[in-house]
């Protein structure tokens, strides 16, 4: 398979799995369930979109940005700004999209990468990184 060959339906499938329902959504107000209980024909313009958006490199607007949202942190005063946490809320089909394109290339990456790079890989830890250097 070539990096750059058209999105499969069975790769959406893959991508969808690691989606939950009933989180919130971004600006573009697309919620998780609609894109995971959406029927074929949907799913299918949406793997042709999303080849579109990687072919072209070109991505809406809307999915360079992020909604930032203040969580309370538990057992603190909520008066203060420290008392809360901020999260970023991604666009949906931005997040499919990135396990999409990350799934064609971790197999080609991972192997070239040294054995000391524990960070953002899959099975690797840092406690794997400190017991190599030991």
């Amino acid at each position: 398979m070539n990096i750059s060959d058209p999105f499969s339906p069975e790769e959406l499938t893959t991508a969808l799995r690691r989606l939950r329902p009933g989180k919130s959504p971004s600006l573009d107000s697309i919620f998780p369930g609609f894109i995971l209980h959406a029927r074929p024909p949907l799913k299918s313009w949406i793997c042709d979109f999303l080849t579109s958006c990687m072919r072209q490199l070109n991505i809406p607007k809307i999915w360079r940005r992020t909604l930032i949202v203040a969580i309370p942190k538990q057992e603190k005063p909520l008066g203060g700004p420290k008392s809360y946490r901020p999260i970023s809320l991604l666009c949906v089909p931005f997040k499919i999209l990135e396990r999409l394109i990350y799934a064609r290339v971790e197999p080609i990456i991972d192997p070239l990468l040294p054995q000391e790079q524990a960070g953002f890989r899959r099975g690797r830890s840092t406690v794997d990184q400190v017991t190599l250097l030991t």
